[in-house]
C-alpha cells in the first residue's frame, strides 16, 4: 500500500528545532490541529545503532527532536498530515500503528529503562489533546486488584471478564483490553488450579470415605466378638 492511501486517526512524526519554524506549535494550534510534543534532547546512540550506521557513534547525543503526536477525529490520509508536516518543515509522518497511550509511553521512555527517562510534565498538551499514560506502577495496582477479585469470582473466561469490567469497572476493562494475553493466561492458571484443588479434594474425600468405611467394619467386627 502507497503511502497516499494510508489513513489513520492518529499520526507521529519529528519536528528538529534547527530546520522547522520556532512557533512550529503556533502554526498548530492555528490549524485546529490536536496534538501532544515532547522534546528528546537526552537521547543518545546504542550499539546497535552504530552497527546500521557507523556515523552514529554510541554514546553520543542524538540531534534534539520533537515527537510529536497528531490526534484527530476521523481517518485522516496521509497526504493531509503531509501537508501538516510541510508547513512546519517536518520529515515524512507515519501512521501510528499501536494506542496512543502507548506511543505516549515511548515518549517518556518508560518502558526503554535503557534510556533516557523524561518526566511526565515535559510533555505537552496542545489544543485539547488528552495525555492518558498508565504508569507501570499504575498497572501493577490495577492487576493486582484484578487478581484478587478473580481470587474471590466464579469468571473463568476472557469475555465474560470484560464483560463485568465493562460495566462496572472501566479502568480495569481498559487495562484487560490492551494486556488480554496476560489476563487469559492468568484466567487459565486460575482455571487448571481449580480443577487440581477439585481433584486433590475428591482424592481426599475418596481417601476419608475408605477410612470410614474401615472403621466401621473393624467396629462391627468387635461388637461381632463382643457377642
Amino acid at each position: 500500500m502507497s503511502n497516499s492511501n494510508v489513513k489513520s486517526r492518529s499520526w507521529k512524526l519529528l519536528v528538529y528545532p534547527d530546520s522547522a519554524p520556532e512557533d512550529w506549535r503556533e502554526i498548530l494550534e492555528e490549524e485546529g490541529q490536536r496534538f501532544v510534543c515532547i522534546l528528546h534532547d537526552q537521547d543518545v546512540w546504542s550499539e546497535r545503532d552504530q552497527k546500521k550506521n557507523a556515523e552514529h557513534r554510541a554514546g553520543e547525543k542524538k540531534k534534539a527532536h520533537y515527537h510529536v503526536l497528531l490526534m484527530f477525529d476521523g481517518q485522516t490520509s496521509y497526504n493531509t498530515v503531509s501537508n501538516i508536516c510541510t508547513s512546519i518543515n517536518a520529515p515524512i509522518p507515519q501512521a501510528l500503528n499501536g494506542s496512543p497511550n502507548t506511543f505516549m509511553r515511548y515518549m517518556l521512555h518508560l518502558d526503554q529503562k535503557n534510556k533516557h527517562q523524561y518526566p511526565l510534565e515535559n510533555l505537552e498538551s496542545h489544543n485539547g489533546a488528552v495525555i492518558d499514560i498508565t504508569t507501570r506502577e499504575d498497572e501493577e495496582n490495577i492487576y493486582d486488584e484484578i487478581f484478587d477479585f478473580l481470587e474471590e469470582s466464579k469468571i473463568h473466561n476472557l469475555y465474560r471478564l470484560q464483560l463485568y469490567c465493562r460495566k462496572n469497572r472501566p479502568e480495569w476493562f481498559k487495562y484487560v483490553r490492551s494486556h488480554s494475553y496476560a489476563v487469559a493466561c492468568l484466567l487459565s492458571a486460575k482455571k487448571d488450579d481449580e480443577a487440581e484443588q477439585a481433584e486433590l479434594e475428591k482424592k481426599q474425600n475418596e481417601k476419608l470415605s475408605a477410612t470410614d468405611e474401615e472403621v466401621i467394619e473393624k467396629l462391627a467386627e468387635i461388637a461381632l466378638k463382643g457377642e
